[in-house]
């Protein structure tokens, strides 16, 4: 999570402040504790299988990070 935080940061634009960079910076935090709700629950429920429930919110996150690097890095180019 820290990782998509300072992409968002460094990459600039589409967010032209800072103001606007922190807000999305908190929803990314607040959706993340969610999904990690909901993986936990799911998990414990027997719906998915633990493993699957535990790191689901982990991977979502670390595709949006390497998403987000993969951008930045082509913008520098």
């Amino acid at each position: 999570m820290p990782a998509s935080v300072l992409f968002f940061a460094v990459a600039g634009p589409p967010f032209p402040g800072p103001a606007q960079t922190l807000m999305v910076s908190g929803v990314i935090a607040v959706s993340y504790l969610l999904f990690t709700g909901v993986g936990a629950s799911l998990g414990y429920g027997g719906r998915v299988s633990p493993i699957v429930g535990g790191w689901a919110p982990v991977l979502i996150f670390s595709a949006l990070a390497a998403f987000l690097a993969l951008r930045l890095y082509n913008r520098r180019l």
